[in-house]
């Protein structure tokens, strides 16, 4: 393997320094660390350092290494003590994408948009400057034009909030990195990776030299159903390419139960169908109320403004505030907090915001939940616009972009007329002249006068924003009869479980790249947690309360593998248990090498000898560097799988005078 080649050099060129040489030693695989801190005679100690090495599936961070090289160089220390000529040997197989300018990361295969980043040759002129020279050997001779390598680089779960006993998609992206069009299967896993749930022939994903970058890439979906709540994963595998680990990808997520929601009817009507909330509780819940009701995605609750403070908002993932005008200010804090934990809410107006002092700018309402743009709402609330039932002026809901996910259902012109020609006949105007720029409107009101030589109007009508980590969406009519009969049209029922899906679809963070730490919080009560990763056996590990005594916490360093990793407290359930999906850097299975063009770019009188073999670092070779531009930091290769080691020698004068 390129990584066995590597490390003959490294052992040949500790060889080569015999007992008359300084020798210090670095590896990359992620971040830089140092194997040997300085320089020393001692060259057995380097020796055995490398010795030790291991390939791992951490992405590489070529610049990074180069950058430490530089630092040893010009260490004032190493130009003290050890003043001869030094000498950076580079072990690599020339892979570009670690060298790559940020701008130039997504640049989707064109060579010529690609540029190297700056800090590279900043690196490079640094060793120049300090008197090192790089003697760099290539460990990828045979691979002058892509290899051949297939990868899955991306899995995700895709539409609504993942509830038990509801079906959900998940999409995977297979990008073709080689040159040549291949084909395959696609295995999908859901829980296990014994028995796949699912296979799709991939057919003609075009390479490098006959497709565009489109082409290149496939997109596919699969659906299924989780029965239990907690953490579960899926994996998909891609079986007919020979570099595996990058044929595997798992993602973990999190099944709820169903989503709790808390819906406060501000209207104080005494039949419950006259209720503010009483569309969008059946909406959300048709079976609200029913002795057998069946197992639904939502689970909702209803109460008065009056018991709200008596609410442990910690239990609802969703708050729907419905013709509530006012509340004490300490019930609104709270409101304030659990959203900014990242619950959502539903904030609908009503005719209790009609009441003297209420409204405009210094209004009692505006004062509440704006707070000066720090509340609850984007905007303020300035005053009621339009009359009742009969007038004719009125307002009709329109939707000017379809790419929110609960827009997105009204894009088929058979079922926007269902939400669009219901009239609207009483709306609050809100002050949008200092919009937050995480705010926007998802749907207008486009004001339709009788007399039509005075034109329609447009105002913002349904608008999403954010609190902390939560989101708010705010209506800018009522959810009840008195202002629009939206709640008793067909369309009502998908617009509020579209938006509420949108708006509590975040998951917890348990998935990883290669290289990545990872903290997990539990319940206080866990003291030990059992931690199994991939086949590699079970430990146990004590947890670590945090500072104010809520909750415990495991810290699980860098992990250096892709694999599935699972925590189960001691004495939970099956239910507690949580898994963390550990995935490989997918600009590592870009394997194309750098040439001459890209490294053409890089300015400065900075060069590099570039070598096969080590006997082929003669005089003529190093002539013939002062014609060339500096290479990469160098690193070896097992597979696509990269682990640089760089070994910063001063070389003695009576080695150099043997070409050593």
């Amino acid at each position: 393997t390129r990584f066995e080649s590597a490390m003959e050099a490294a052992m040949e060129i500790l060889d080569g320094l015999g007992g008359d040489g300084d020798a210090a030693a670095l590896v990359t695989s992620g971040t830089p660390a140092h194997l040997i801190r300085t320089f020393t005679h001692e060259i057995s100690q380097v020796r055995t350092a490398v010795e030790g090495l291991k390939p791992t599936h951490r992405s590489t961070d070529s610049i990074g290494g180069l950058r430490a090289a530089a630092a040893l160089i010009v260490d004032p220390r190493t130009q003290s003590e050890f003043d001869g000529p030094k000498t950076v040997y580079w072990l690599t197989d020339l892979q570009q994408s670690a060298l790559l300018a940020s701008s130039s990361e997504d640049d989707g295969g064109n060579d010529a948009l690609k540029s190297p980043a700056p800090e590279l040759a900043a690196a490079l002129r640094d060793i120049h400057e300090g008197g090192g020279q790089v003697v760099a050997f290539d460990v990828a001779t045979e691979a002058a034009q892509p290899l051949p390598n297939v990868a899955i680089t991306s899995l995700t779960q895709v539409g609504k909030t993942l509830v038990q006993g509801q079906a959900t998609t998940f999409e995977c992206r297979v990008t073709n990195f080689g040159a040549d069009s291949v084909g395959g299967e696609l295995q999908f896993f859901v829980d296990q990776e014994a028995t796949f749930a699912q296979r799709i022939q991939v057919g003609n994903l075009r390479g490098s030299d006959q497709g565009t970058v489109q082409q290149r890439e496939a997109s596919f979906t699969f659906n299924t159903v989780f029965e239990t709540p907690g953490d579960h994963y899926v994996a998909v595998k891609y079986v007919n390419d020979t570099l595996q680990v990058d044929n595997v990808r798992r993602h973990v997520v999190t099944v709820s139960r169903n989503i709790p929601v808390l819906l406060v009817d501000g209207s104080g009507q005494r039949d419950p169908s006259m209720s503010s909330t009483f569309f969008v509780a059946r909406a959300l819940d048709p079976t609200l109320g029913r002795a057998a009701a069946a197992q639904g995605a939502f689970r909702v609750k209803e109460i008065s403004p009056t018991t709200l403070g008596a609410e442990d908002l910690s239990q609802y993932e969703l708050i729907v505030l419905a013709d509530v005008a006012t509340l004490p200010s300490r019930t609104v804090t709270a409101i304030e907090k659990r959203v900014a934990e990242g619950a959502a809410l539903f904030f609908f107006m009503g005719d209790t915001f009609n009441e003297p002092g209420r409204l405009g700018e210094n209004g009692l309402s505006t004062r509440l939940y704006h707070r000066g743009g720090a509340g609850l709402l984007p905007f303020p609330l300035l005053n009621v616009l339009g009359g009742d039932s009969l007038s004719k002026d009125v307002y009709y809901i329109q939707i000017k972009s379809f790419d929110h996910p609960a827009m997105a259902y009204f894009k088929d012109e058979k079922r926007r007329p269902a939400l669009t020609r219901w009239p609207i006949h009483r709306v609050i105007r809100l002050d949008v002249s200092n919009p937050r720029p995480d705010t926007r409107v998802l749907a207008w009101f486009r004001f339709a006068p009788a007399n039509k030589r005075d034109g329609d109007t447009l105002l913002p009508g349904i608008i999403e924003s954010t609190h902390g980590k939560g989101r708010v969406v705010t209506f800018a009519t009522s959810a009840d009869k008195t202002w629009n009969l939206l709640g008793t049209t067909p369309a009502f029922v998908p617009l509020m479980r579209e938006l509420a899906h949108a708006s509590v679809a975040r998951q917890p963070d348990r998935n990883r790249t290669v290289g990545e730490a990872h903290t997990e919080r539990f319940s206080a009560g866990v003291r030990k947690v059992s931690i199994a990763m991939g086949d590699q056996g079970i430990t146990e590990r004590d947890t670590n309360p945090d500072p104010i005594g809520e909750s415990v916490t495991i810290s699980l360093p860098p992990i250096s593998e892709a694999l599935l990793v699972t925590m189960s407290p001691a004495g939970g359930t099956a239910s507690d248990r949580r898994l963390l999906a550990v995935n490989v850097d997918s600009t590592e299975s870009q394997l194309d090498k750098a040439n001459a063009t890209f490294f053409s770019a890089i300015p400065g009188d900075v060069k590099i000898d570039i070598i096969q073999d080590l006997d082929d670092a003669t005089t003529d070779d190093l002539m013939l560097a002062e014609s060339r531009f500096w290479r990469p930091l160098l690193w070896a290769l097992l597979a696509f799988l990269a682990i640089e080691t760089l070994l910063g020698t001063r070389v003695s004068r009576n080695s150099q005078e043997t070409g050593q």
